[in-house]
């Protein structure tokens, strides 16, 4: 197998002028020992036609927000990227640690959340709303949710409409009430959003990495904390990188835990989210989501057992959950930053 991998990927390597001793198999990734270090090569899930587009992306890293990602090499002839003979893509890294002490989860986490927002921080622009366009955002997301309330609401009565119910029946009878509790919250707030937004008349956009999590940011040998994987990156709302980090951070078991609130006042600290921002990123985090897939899944008669839907419906329950408690958190504190700001109006 390793003479295999030298043979494929000798050729690559070639182009930045790397020769290579051995190279380790870790899927998309191929760890490579060289003469000139340990190095990662990675192929891109970018289709062929994306990839000048990525290459741009690269070149912003790289002159614009240096110290915030993983540095890309060069080939020999300038590239940022070599091609195999089925047109995927690679490029090259130096290889970087991740963290594996469990301990050092909150550590890593504030970390990352320091770095997101110095990254945002140093990339902001500010837009402005062409006319009627919260307008007609806002009305198609309350026509998508009412269109799923009312699938969800038609299959409760079929449920309820059986004399003995399946599992999964009565666990989505028992959860459905607070399903719809999640969405008139999220509702709430997509309201509290577009009346701020008819007096502002504009937004923020920052340079977003796509993909923030875990796994995506590594430490180089000084124990700097760097982004890698920027294939989904661009400009972009900053509640972007927030919303995909948070809806997967809450997929695990029920957590009363304040660490991920903790972790979003950490990037508050460093990129301050507007008020506006903060209330249409809980409106879209508390939406159901999740549920929503999973139960219409299930009504597909998809090829899944009745115990795995079982399982993934209280998976997206617990979820559903966690997002509460996490955005519990955050509506105490804004209600409380409201009360201390009338205050010092008023004192003053």
């Amino acid at each position: 197998m390793t003479t295999e991998l030298l043979q494929q990927y000798q050729p690559l390597l070639r182009e930045y002028g790397i020769e290579p001793q051995f190279i380790e198999d870790l899927g998309r990734v191929k760890k490579i020992h060289s003469t000139d270090g340990i190095l990662a090569l990675k192929q891109a899930k970018l289709p062929y036609n994306e990839i000048a587009h990525y290459e741009r992306k690269l070149q912003f890293l790289q002159y614009k927000s240096y110290g915030y990602s993983v540095p890309v090499y060069r080939t020999k002839t300038g590239s940022f990227f070599v091609f195999d003979n089925h047109y995927s893509a690679y490029y090259l890294m130096p290889w970087l640690d991740s963290y594996n002490d469990e301990e050092e989860r909150n550590d890593h986490a504030f970390q990352l959340f320091k770095q997101l927002g110095e990254l945002h921080a140093n990339s902001l622009k500010e837009e402005r709303l062409k006319d009627g366009e919260v307008d007609e955002l806002v009305d198609w997301i309350k026509d998508h949710w009412q269109k799923r309330r009312d699938e969800l609401e038609l299959f409760i009565e079929k449920c309820e409409e059986n004399t003995y119910m399946s599992p999964f029946q009565l666990y989505y009878c028992t959860y459905f009430q607070e399903m719809m509790r999640a969405q008139e919250f999220a509702l709430r707030k997509l309201d509290d959003w577009k009346e701020m937004m008819d007096e502002k008349k504009k937004y923020r956009t920052v340079f977003i990495h796509g993909q923030p999590s875990f796994h995506h940011f590594l430490y180089n040998v000084e124990g700097q904390g760097l982004f890698v994987n920027f294939e989904r990156s661009g400009y972009s709302s900053p509640i972007h990188d927030l919303l995909y980090f948070f809806y997967r951070s809450c997929k695990t078991y029920p957590l009363h835990t304040d660490d991920r609130f903790q972790w979003f006042q950490t990037y508050r600290s460093h990129f301050p989210l507007q008020e506006d921002e903060v209330t249409l990123f809980m409106a879209y985090l508390a939406y159901p989501e999740n549920m929503y897939r999973v139960v219409k899944e299930y009504q597909s008669k998809s090829s899944k057992s009745e115990l795995k839907s079982l399982q993934l419906l209280q998976r997206s329950y617990w979820q559903m959950k966690n997002i509460e408690y996490f955005l519990t958190n955050i509506v105490v504190f804004e209600e409380e930053k409201k009360k201390k700001e009338q205050q010092e109006s008023q004192e003053s």
